[in-house]
């Protein structure tokens, strides 16, 4: 699964390369539960300029995997500072 994860990421980052989708990512894990007060956090913080995916949901033995990714720079830094 984790590999899967990874595969989903490099795919995202290329794109990004060749000026298609969001400028910035970061990818997060969190236990079950959890990412709904960070996506939250996130739609009444920023701009309508941010998305995000589950990459692995969360279960009651393994966290989730999620990818958050933002074109403006400001977003993009509060998040890492906040959750990275």
């Amino acid at each position: 699964m984790e590999s899967n994860s990874t595969e989903l990421y490099i795919k995202y980052m290329e794109s990004v390369k060749e000026n298609e989708g969001f400028r910035y990512a970061i990818n997060i894990e969190r236990p079950a539960g959890k990412v709904d007060a960070i996506v939250q956090w996130c739609t009444l913080n920023f701009d309508d300029n941010w998305r995000w995916q589950i990459c692995r949901s969360s279960s009651t033995t393994f966290p989730g995997n999620y990818t958050f990714f933002f074109n403006n720079n400001v977003d993009y830094m509060a998040f890492v500072l906040k959750y990275g």
